[in-house]
């Protein structure tokens, strides 16, 4: 049966994971959230999202917020078999040394959302939203590799680049397609926001694109597909 004829009846409980709550409504805590022909958004991952964002707007002034995706190399061996998102912990570990690394006047402060996704490719990928310090960076700067190939600039692109690239035990000229900045469809400049911490308007367009991420079409089902980073 299709994924849009298991919802038809707008079951309360996820057909295959009753632990999963079930939103259909356009708005959820008076925003607007993305809507899927093929399926509802789950509740719990609303909620998360929601809470995460609501505490960036006291963590700092200024948080920037950025949409990107993972991919694995085609015919990668591993991608099938990381049923933990183990290549995913060492992806955030290694980020957080390069943001680190980079030596700002201001904290990097990272954060972030994450959900694991599979539809018709053969392997899984990630959408990420990375939550950080808008004082430290406010922009995902040139995302095309570098004139020799690989991906060797100081910007947010090109780190995540490296930290997936070592996460997974690839060369970086051999990189490219593997992290998409994500893009508005109407602007079709990069999904960049700055969250403000005195102007509340400034959530609902962030929690929007992170209500993307929340969607039950396509999810691993029973755990392991949808995170965020510790408060």
């Amino acid at each position: 049966m299709s994924p849009y004829n298991r919802f038809a009846h707008q079951p309360l409980r996820h057909p295959d994971n009753p632990h999963w709550e079930c939103h259909y409504d356009k708005h959820f805590a008076g925003m607007r959230v993305y809507h899927h022909p093929k399926g509802p958004l789950i509740k719990q991952h609303l909620k998360r999202s929601l809470h995460i964002l609501n505490k960036a707007m006291t963590w700092q002034g200024r948080t920037f917020i950025c949409r990107m995706d993972l991919r694995f190399p085609k015919g990668y061996p591993a991608a099938n078999l990381d049923a933990n998102n183990v290549l995913l912990l060492d992806f955030w570990r290694y980020l957080k040394r390069e943001l680190e690394a980079s030596k700002k006047k201001y904290h990097p402060c990272l954060r972030y959302l994450w959900a694991r996704e599979q539809d018709s490719s053969d392997a899984h990928h990630y959408h990420l939203m990375l939550i950080i310090n808008y004082d430290a960076i406010f922009k995902v700067g040139d995302y095309g590799p570098s004139p020799e190939g690989g991906y060797y600039r100081k910007n947010l692109t090109h780190r995540v680049a490296r930290s997936w690239a070592r996460a997974m035990d690839w060369p970086l000229d051999k990189m490219k397609g593997l992290v998409h900045v994500c893009e508005d469809p109407i602007t079709e400049k990069p999904m960049e926001y700055c969250l403000r911490r005195n102007d509340p308007e400034t959530l609902a367009p962030v929690f929007y694109a992170a209500s993307y991420l929340c969607k039950a079409y396509s999810k691993s089902l029973y755990g392991h597909g949808f995170g965020s980073s510790r408060l």
